[in-house]
């Protein structure tokens, strides 16, 4: 199958030789006005050996709270199971009295696991979570929750998206116009697009029951991490496949509102970023107030270099960011961007994690501002906790323009995590 876009090897030293330079310039720092030193850590059971993460973060516009989501694990009652948790902080790093119970939201069972798959924040700064419900094989459906700003289960909201009983596994969810919300949920390969109303009931003008079938046979085996609704109700896909040499290959897809390929995007509705010698693996998605798109993740050639591409509105890769579309950075052997937020001024910062490519890997976060046009201008690798290993997750910026990360770190004295977030000065 033709690609829309693919860049020739004589270009793939000169990317390196770019993401080369200010390996030195270390101009961002801890906001010290946030938790303790500019780090927040917690952890959500007392017993079991847990272990949580915060893999998505929201500034809610009223409150100026920060909302954390992301996955919790500790040991039940056959073994380790899974759930969710929320934290919510004070615009001082502190958990919010205000907010769940004692600033924090705890879903787990010791009998059944609920397997976060994603999470999106309304305008009015509503948390909905989307999960996997799983107690045996033959019981698991997925399912949706959604809490009011102040971290309260809204009652009102009653949302039902399977549609083969057992058998309909979620892949991610995206909130649209007027509080509705779009689903993506699977049966073997067959993809399906569900779309709700802000009570979470299906929509009936959309489809038969709410639901459209969603083609993505161009895409074998897709692995999908972003997902929008643009101007106009149309929607965009980003993620990455596998060729059959084995080469993970990114890709955009763009769809009208009736869930059918949009042929005026990329190529017949679909753009494909392949690099020679390597893969590439989208990990977010972000799109600029001027249509274009910003892809993040991680391009593998001996170890990884973090990457970041972006498309024009059509598809195309942006001839003016970095080399030909393309910045690639690194900051130790393995790197990747894990998110990205953008400056009212076109400047874009990115968190992701790096390591060594040995055991222990020496897993630390960073931090990164790069201008408008994909250069590298200033960076931070730091962890939470001296010598343990740590991560970065996702990233967002608050209204004064500060830097705001959720991720991970490692206890001090075992392998287990506890959620973690840092404020920095940009």
């Amino acid at each position: 199958m033709k690609y829309s876009t693919l860049l020739l090897p004589k270009a793939i030293g000169a990317v390196i030789g770019v993401c080369a330079v200010a390996f030195n310039a270390f101009s961002i720092d801890f906001d010290l006005s946030f938790g303790s030193a500019g780090k927040f850590m917690t952890t959500f059971a007392d017993v079991g050996q847990p272990s949580s993460a915060g893999r998505s973060i929201y500034i809610q516009p009223a409150s100026g709270r920060t909302v954390i989501v992301g996955p919790h694990q500790q040991q039940g009652v056959t073994g380790r199971t899974s759930g969710f948790v929320l934290a919510g902080l004070t615009p001082l790093g502190t958990l919010d009295s205000g907010f769940g119970t004692g600033g924090k939201i705890v879903n787990w069972s010791s009998a059944s696991s609920r397997n976060l798959i994603d999470s999106v924040m309304l305008a009015d700064g509503s948390i909905v979570v989307f999960y996997q419900f799983v107690q045996a094989p033959s019981i698991n459906s997925p399912g949706l929750l959604k809490y009011t700003p102040d971290g309260q289960a809204d009652t009102s909201f009653n949302a039902n998206v399977q549609l083969v009983e057992n058998q309909t596994i979620p892949v991610i969810m995206a909130a649209g116009a007027n509080g509705r919300l779009y689903v993506i949920v699977r049966q073997a390969a067959q993809y399906s697009l569900v779309r709700l109303n802000s009570d979470g009931s299906r929509d009936s003008t959309f489809g038969p029951d709410g639901v459209r079938a969603l083609n993505l046979n161009r895409f074998p085996q897709p692995t999908i991490f972003g997902f929008s609704e643009l101007e106009g109700g149309k929607l965009l896909l980003t993620g990455h496949h596998y060729e059959t040499q084995g080469y993970a290959v990114a890709f955009a897809a763009r769809f009208n509102s009736d869930a059918t390929l949009d042929r005026f995007f990329g190529s017949q509705g679909v753009t494909r970023i392949s690099i020679p010698w390597g893969s590439v693996e989208a990990q977010t998605t972000v799109i600029q107030p001027d249509g274009k798109i910003l892809i993040g993740g991680y391009w593998t050639f001996l170890g990884s270099n973090a990457v970041l591409i972006r498309l024009t509105p059509r598809g195309r890769l942006d001839a003016g960011f970095g080399n030909g579309g393309v910045a690639m950075t690194s900051f130790n052997n393995w790197n990747g961007v894990r998110g990205i937020a953008l400056a009212p001024d076109g400047k874009i910062f990115v968190a992701g994690h790096c390591g060594e490519k040995a055991i222990p890997p020496n897993e630390r976060l960073f931090v990164a501002r790069f201008s408008a046009t994909g250069v590298r201008e200033s960076f931070l690798v730091t962890n939470f906790i001296t010598n343990r290993d740590a991560a970065a997750l996702d990233l967002a910026l608050t209204p004064n323009g500060k830097m705001v990360i959720a991720g991970f770190t490692k206890n001090p004295g075992d392998n287990f995590t506890q959620l973690a977030a840092a404020r920095f000065e940009p």
